[in-house]
């Protein structure tokens, strides 16, 4: 107790139990708190600098994945999947068709989407062979584009915006499509559907047929599905071949894999690429107008 004494502890213990209204409460009362809501000075500035660095760093990151995504992106592309993209989380996706007149749209009851009406087939007239004579050198385009209306309406409903087909060499491909490759003079794209010329040469026209229907299913599934990364053939393009009569496969035959980047297929016995491609006069012959 002495020790607590000398270091005044009566004293303080006094002065703490003064009660509220004495003449000593206001002597001996400590100084007034202050409010821990009010900001200090200095702490609103390190709060705006805090912000702003977040904000900054923010958009160079957005700025550096939209620099990575369209770089080696052909505009057209990117900008469909950013429809997709904005479509898919404020509304329908708009096919290309229906932009411009949306009356010529229906619900596809299936999927709920909106796809371009279906045009009935024209089954009346089947372009022959001899319907493509003209000026020299156009026969064999003029077979593509006949087999491409054909297959059109018979396998796909009529509901494929018409393509550009041409020849192209690519090593280790029968052929490729590319989405709204070409401008149009009048305004618009278009799409490409290229057959490789060294497939004239060594398959039936049967054969070139399927490769123009394995393209076509490709553009099926660019307006109407969800197209693989880096052109790898998914499972749905794989269930859009059976589909028309077409069997997905990394070798051609019945033993190869269904899904991948390089693929090619085989034709499925009496399916439906089959049955429609017996009744037109272009495939009964030996060879297209031109082969090499």
């Amino acid at each position: 107790m002495s020790f607590l004494k000398r270091l005044g502890w009566p004293m303080m213990r006094a002065e703490t139990a003064t009660t509220v209204g004495s003449p000593s409460a206001s002597a001996t009362s400590s100084p007034p708190r202050s409010d821990p809501h009010q900001p200090r000075p200095g702490r609103r500035g390190r709060k705006v600098l805090k912000t702003f660095g977040m904000v900054l760093g923010a958009t160079f990151v957005a700025v550096a994945a939209m620099v990575l995504i369209t770089w080696h992106s052909d505009f057209w592309q990117l900008r469909d999947r950013l429809v997709h993209i904005h479509d898919a989380l404020f509304g329908d996706y708009i096919p290309p068709e229906c932009r411009t007149d949306a009356t010529q749209c229906v619900r596809d009851r299936a999927t709920g989407r909106l796809v371009p009406k279906p045009r009935p087939p024209d089954v009346t007239r089947r372009p022959a062979t001899s319907d493509c004579q003209g000026p020299e050198g156009l026969a064999l385009h003029c077979q593509l584009h006949t087999l491409f209306d054909y297959f059109n309406a018979e396998l796909f409903e009529g509901r494929l915006p018409k393509a550009l087909i041409t020849l192209q060499r690519k090593e280790g491909a029968g052929g490729f499509y590319w989405h709204q490759r070409y401008r149009k003079a009048e305004g618009g794209r278009i799409d490409e559907i290229a057959i490789n010329p060294n497939q004239l040469g060594i398959g039936s026209p049967l054969w070139v047929a399927s490769i123009l229907i394995h393209e076509m299913v490709h553009m099926e599934q660019a307006y109407f599905g969800k197209p693989g990364d880096n052109g790898f053939h998914n499972a749905e393009w794989g269930r859009m071949m059976k589909r028309v009569g077409l069997h997905p496969s990394s070798t051609g035959k019945p033993s190869g894999q269904q899904t991948g980047t390089r693929m090619s297929h085989y034709v499925i016995p009496a399916a439906a690429f089959e049955r429609a491609a017996a009744q037109h006069p272009i495939l009964k012959n030996e060879r297209l107008a031109f082969f090499e």
